[in-house]
């Protein structure tokens, strides 16, 4: 039996990282990975437990098709199971005064960081509540801390 994680934002950076070592640790991982060229990258540089799925948090029939394959994938593996969801995959609107970003700007990245979670985490909830997984959430310092602006 493997347990999976489905990782959200591996192309680069934590997610990527985060893959890896969950994969070290004897884990099958969903890596949502948002370019193509990814998908190839991961599946030379890790095992087969490591399935990419090609992820566009910010639209919902991206996450639901990413949903349904894990669900299809997990059928293929007898006695496999969802054992978490790391929502990583964020963006961060160009640093600068507010009156010179664009409202869309603003818009792509509420898209992306807030509803993206909450449809990722929705799409694979029946998984995560049948094997009592976890569900994590991660967040960038900028959440916490305001950039200053630039000119």
């Amino acid at each position: 039996m493997t347990e999976f994680v489905y990782v959200t934002g591996c192309d680069t950076g934590f997610g990527n990282i985060v893959t890896k070592k969950l994969d070290k640790l004897g884990y099958g991982v969903f890596p949502g990975v948002f370019l193509e060229s990814s998908i190839e990258k991961l599946r030379g540089e890790c095992s087969d437990r490591v399935v990419p799925v090609l992820l566009d948090v910010s639209k919902e029939e991206s996450v639901d098709a990413a949903a349904e394959e894990i669900k299809a994938e997990l059928g293929r593996r007898p006695g496999s199971k969802l054992v978490g969801v790391v929502n990583n995959a964020g963006i961060l609107v160009t640093p600068g005064p507010v009156e010179f970003t664009p409202s869309d700007s603003y818009r792509r990245m509420m898209d992306v960081n807030f509803l993206g979670t909450v449809m990722v985490t929705k799409s694979v909830l029946p998984l995560i509540r049948a094997s009592q997984g976890r569900i994590i959430n991660v967040a960038s310092i900028a959440g916490r801390i305001g950039l200053p602006s630039q000119p």
